[in-house]
Formats: C-alpha cells, structure tokens, sequence
C-alpha cells in the first residue's frame, strides 16, 4: 500500500497568517478602504486570482487582477525571504517522513514565487516532489481539485494520502473528497476549531505531538477506514 502526504503551508507549515492579515489590512488601508475583519480568516483559502476579484467586486478597485497580484505578492515577498519560520516540529515531521519514504505535495492557495522562497530558507522546499497551487488547477480549496492533482502526481489514491490544513474550509473539502485529514491549529481560524475537528481523524497544536507522546503518527491509523 502506498501512502503519500499532502501539506498546506501558510498557517500549516509556515506561521505565516499574522502577515497575511497585515497586508489584506495594509493594502486596504493604503487605498483609505475599511477591511472587512471576517474576511481575513478566509484569505488562505483563496486564490489570488480569488482575492483580486474580491478587491474589485466588494471594494470597486479598478486594477486588473494581475496588477492587484503583483501589488499583494510585493507586500508578502519580504516577509517570506526573510522572517516567516516554520511552525514548531514542522522540519522534523517531514524529515521523518522523507526517511521513511513517503511522497510528499505542497497544496497552497498562494503565490508559488513567494512560499518557495520561505521554504528554502528553511530548509525544506527540497522534501517536497511535488508542488501545485490553486492557479496552476484553476480553482480554489473550496473544490477538491487541488487535493486530488497532488494524490494523482504523487500516485497515490485519496484514502491513503492525509491532507495536513488549518484551514476550515479546505479541511472539510478535502474530508468531502474522501482524504483522511489531520487538522492544524492556527490562531487565525480559532473560531472554526469546532468544526475541523469534527472533519478531522486528528487535530494537533503542534507537529512535535506527532513525534512525541503516547500518540506518534501512524498512516495505519490515520488512514483506516
């Protein structure tokens, strides 16, 4: 049986959403727009192209979408070069699982030019075989496209391939789809704890509870029927 492993980042491998939410802030306020509070724990489950069309259609900004792109990608490069970390045990999670083997995919709303550089800074870009965003599938994680790209380019079948996220609504779509999920805490969807645990065969507050204690990661009992 072939298991493989796929990883959101922003808010799951990278402790990135803080910065996220100051740039929707930033962007907004820069522009003398009121951002909308509830809208900032959706943004990891958007595509750019989404959250552009976001901007134009509730906001009325004129810019096309790949201007209003480059301009969110130019507020975040810098944080991504230069201080976003890994979350605790993240490294040391995917070391384990390279030595043993697994494939494993990057599934990620954002821009690839801006986590890849994050990821090589620390060191783990390299683990990762396969690399697909929602731009390179065309929709966002409210469809099970994504998901179901990385198990195909991975060879593996949906059963056996846990989907690691934050995020509520990408948990419950890749649960709809038939992947065993293991969500992952994240300030930033505090409030939606509740139902991705209950779309979750487990929910970690950090990697290292999959490396230590009396539970360590099993894909048998992950990934049981």
């Amino acid at each position: 049986m072939k298991y493989g492993a796929i990883f959101d980042v922003d808010g799951t491998l990278l402790d990135s959403m803080p910065a996220w939410s100051h740039v929707y802030v930033d962007y907004l306020t820069a522009r003398s727009l009121p951002p909308d509070p509830a809208m900032e724990k959706k943004l990891n489950l958007m595509s750019m192209e989404q959250i552009a069309a976001y901007y134009q259609t509730r906001y009325g900004i004129a810019d096309d979408a790949a201007t209003i792109i480059r301009d969110q990608v130019a507020l975040m490069e810098q944080a991504y070069r230069e201080t976003i970390p890994l979350k605790p045990g993240v490294k040391e999670f995917l070391l384990m699982l390279k030595a043993r083997g697994i494939p494993m995919a990057i599934a990620t709303a954002s821009e690839r030019h801006a986590v890849t550089a994050a990821l090589r800074r620390c060191g783990v870009l390299s683990l990762f075989p396969v690399f697909l965003t929602c731009t390179d599938v065309g929709h966002g994680k409210d469809e099970p496209d994504l998901f179901l790209r990385c198990a195909e380019e991975m060879g593996t079948r949906p059963e056996n391939t846990p989907v690691f996220d934050d995020s509520v609504h990408a948990v419950c779509t890749a649960h709809r789809a038939g992947f065993p999920v293991i969500g992952v805490q994240d300030d930033s969807a505090r409030d939606d704890e509740p139902v991705i645990r209950a779309h979750s065969r487990r929910f970690i507050r950090s990697f290292y509870e999959l490396l230590e204690g009396p539970r360590p990661f099993s894909f048998r009992d992950i990934c049981r029927r």
